[in-house]
């Protein structure tokens, strides 16, 4: 597992420091407990899918098609620089992926 970047992080933390806000604004309304921890446990859960989305998007290349009709692409994570150039050329080569055969 990779160490989290700055934004990951950020972005974690605000997501903490919101729950722990709302769930302070909910309870002097006098909310029920489990729809708090309910509450809670969405807008934690919310800012760490984010978080991880992003982490990965940084983490990662995306190779896709130039061609406008088609949707084939490839995420590459952790490749080899000869890896990445041989991904590259299949995902902007049209023929090698798509197209009239």
């Amino acid at each position: 597992m990779q160490k989290a970047t700055l934004a990951e992080a950020s972005i974690a933390l605000s997501s903490g420091i919101v729950a722990a806000s709302l769930g302070s604004e909910l309870a002097s309304h006098h909310v029920s407990p489990a729809a708090i921890v309910t509450t809670l446990l969405a807008v934690v859960s919310t800012g760490l899918y984010v978080a991880q989305q992003l982490g990965q998007g940084f983490r990662s290349t995306l190779y896709t098609c130039p061609v406008k009709s088609c949707t084939a692409s490839i995420r590459a994570k952790g490749a080899s620089p000869a890896e990445l150039d041989r991904l590259r050329a299949l995902a902007t080569d049209h023929s090698k992926h798509g197209g009239p055969r």
